[in-house]
């Protein structure tokens, strides 16, 4: 995929409104990514520090910033649960508050103003290209992180023409129920989803929860609460 880097104005941007305890973390030795010369910004795609970056800001905050909607939270990637884990313990030290553990994430809660984070254990990638291709949307594919303590970027080759158009283009996904509900609230936000976008969406998801062994109506039904259940339990009420 054709990755671009982010505008150096965007990206400070986009760092000015993390919260300064994670930027902290994300700008020491063990977190971020140290090169001799950082001086090249035009270079930053291809070269080798983006193989080695460590925390990663990704997806829905530098959506937000970038276009011009509020940001809820932080979502942080890195290449293994091990590094998130203890980055998630540091910050949560640091606000004094207790780490939230769920089945994909560690969560870090609002302190003092400061937005609460999420430390996406459940999606651990190597790179940030592996992390931004990994996406369901293409206006999510976004990614900021440190290198020498300046703010760098990566984004997908159709982010900024999707965000300003306010359209969601379906990817791929490895959770499709989760990337349904995410397309529910996003439309929610204003933003418009095609008949083409919707129907790569149903044909993933008919696909993840493997109606071709199922046979009666009632059965798929089903089966698809369980696929979208399973995402998030709260998003679906008892009738």
């Amino acid at each position: 995929m054709g990755w671009v880097n982010m505008p150096h104005s965007d990206a400070q941007a986009v760092a000015r409104r993390l919260p300064s305890d994670l930027v902290a973390i994300m700008k020491s030795r063990e977190y971020s990514t140290e090169t001799a010369d950082a001086s090249d910004q035009s270079a930053f795609v291809n070269s080798e520090f983006v193989k080695t970056a460590q925390l990663i800001v990704a997806g829905g905050l530098v959506r937000a910033v970038l276009g011009a909607e509020p940001p809820k939270d932080v979502d942080v990637f890195g290449p293994s649960v091990e590094l998130l884990t203890k980055a998630a313990e540091e910050l949560a030290k640091a606000r004094r508050v207790p780490v939230i553990h769920s089945e994909r994430c560690l969560t870090v809660p609002r302190s003092r103003g400061m937005l609460p984070v999420q430390f996406i254990t459940g999606f651990a990638r190597a790179t940030p290209q592996e992390t931004l291709a990994a996406f369901d949307f293409t206006v999510c594919q976004g990614a900021l992180w440190f290198l020498n303590d300046v703010p760098v970027g990566l984004l997908g080759p159709r982010f900024y023409r999707d965000l300003a158009a306010r359209r969601l283009v379906f990817i791929g996904s490895e959770v499709p129920g989760g990337s349904l509900l995410r397309a529910q609230r996003y439309i929610a936000r204003g933003y418009r989803c095609s008949v083409h976008t919707f129907a790569k969406l149903l044909t993933s998801l008919y696909k993840s929860a493997g109606f071709e062994a199922v046979e009666t109506d009632e059965e798929r039904e089903r089966e698809m609460l369980r696929v979208l259940v399973e995402v998030d339990p709260g998003s679906i009420p008892n009738e």
